[in-house]
């Protein structure tokens, strides 16, 4: 089976698949224009004002436990704003990506992905891992991630 998904990089080995009915749209943000919030997840860089409501600022790298300090030396950031699928909620967030690579068709079968893979250790947050052209890539599973997101951390 076939599903149309919108491809991101996060870097050269690591690329994600978000569902199309939670996309929202790409944004460029300028780091000196994130408030940033204390007390919350590190992978929180702050927020911003977005067409008049506060949008928090995801460092996906850092919520996917994968090493990068790519954030911090960026003059702009890009970013795709991800959006609940639960009917009745108004959850957003903006996912900061490295590169954005379009609408992608992916096969939602296909050959399993070894343990020692980046993509591996953050398996919780995707609907599967799939293997596309040699290509691992991590279906995003939305609710997932905004349930994580949620969840109070230890101080």
């Amino acid at each position: 089976m076939k599903q149309d998904y919108f491809g991101v990089e996060l870097s050269q080995s690591v690329q994600l698949a978000l569902p199309l009915e939670n996309i929202g749209t790409v944004i460029r943000i300028n780091p000196d224009n994130i408030c940033f919030v204390p007390g919350v997840s590190p992978s929180l860089l702050g927020v911003i004002n977005h067409q008049g409501s506060l949008l928090w600022i995801l460092d996906t790298h850092r919520f996917l436990n994968l090493e990068s300090d790519f954030c911090s030396f960026q003059k702009s950031l890009t970013a795709i704003i991800l959006k609940s699928s639960i009917t009745g909620t108004r959850k957003k967030v903006a996912l900061v990506v490295k590169k954005l690579q379009g609408v992608l068709t992916l096969k939602t079968k296909s050959e399993s992905l070894s343990s020692d893979h980046l993509l591996w250790q953050c398996q919780s947050f995707f609907k599967k891992i799939i293997v596309e052209n040699h290509t691992p890539i991590g279906i995003v599973d939305p609710d997932m991630m905004f349930q994580v997101l949620q969840t109070p951390i230890n101080q």
